[in-house]
């Protein structure tokens, strides 16, 4: 069956995150006249924040990197995240899927308070059946795998008519351990160490003529799984299924 659904990663596949993410951490390192022990890149889009942290000031110690943690959070989400660009072509790419009656969802590490934040501001919010992340579950998720198959589940999503759009090795890892099929968003924060997948997508607006897709009129509308509980089976960009980050040590990433 050609998929039809629609699942993407976030920070490099649909929005270009990392000059934001870089300077709020470059800003917070400042505010406490730490030195970076790294070089502050792309690399650092898709880890968990903590990991990301522990790597750049070369410490483990949950005192320093709690109070780090707390302020790139309050920095990020008040107003960082709205410097926070798409690539080139996401906008009508996503509009064009969405006309053509394809199912969208975004299953992401960032955390899922900045990343409602950035659906609105970018006028996104419409165009997805659900919006996923590890915290976006009480108790929260461990892995971008979990979060898939958790969206999954709430869709009632054939695993034979769905795609995951990701940017880096894990992203596939991810897709594959679910059970469904993977693209490779190659104008993102790629990462192959194991050779490129095998569908490879240069840009955003090719999605549509890249990927051969099922309309809308030959798949019925997924309904949420009735064994799973009503509040996980609502789009997670609704407050209800919100819970405030508690800076574990699997913190997903920004």
């Amino acid at each position: 069956m050609i998929p039809s659904h629609i699942l993407f990663d976030l920070d490099g596949t649909l929005i270009d995150s990392a000059p934001t993410i870089i300077d709020t951490l470059s800003s917070v390192l400042r505010s406490r006249s730490i030195k970076a022990n790294v070089e502050l890149g792309s690399w650092l889009i898709g880890p968990p924040l903590r990991e990301v942290l522990t790597k750049i000031v070369g410490s483990s110690s949950p005192g320093i990197l709690d109070d780090l943690m707390e302020n790139f959070v309050r920095e990020y989400d008040s107003k960082a995240y709205r410097f926070t660009s798409p690539f080139e072509g996401v906008d009508s790419t996503l509009s064009t899927l969405k006309e053509k009656g394809h199912f969208l969802y975004i299953v992401t590490n960032k955390r899922i308070a900045p990343t409602r934040l950035i659906l609105e501001h970018l006028d996104w919010a419409k165009y997805f059946e659900g919006v996923y992340s590890q915290d976006a579950f009480d108790p929260r998720l461990g892995s971008k795998k979990e979060a898939i198959d958790r969206a999954i589940e709430i869709h009632n999503i054939p695993r034979d008519q769905a795609i995951y759009i990701g940017d880096r090795f894990e992203d596939e890892d991810a897709a594959r351990g679910v059970g469904i099929a993977f693209g490779a968003a190659t104008w993102g924060y790629t990462n192959w160490p194991n050779g490129l997948p095998s569908l490879c997508i240069l840009k955003p607006t090719d999605i549509p003529s890249r990927i051969p897709f099922a309309s809308r009129t030959d798949i019925s509308n997924p309904t949420p799984s009735s064994t799973l509980d009503a509040k996980d089976a609502r789009p997670s960009f609704l407050p209800r299924l919100y819970r405030p980050n508690r800076f574990g040590n699997n913190d997903p990433f920004p």
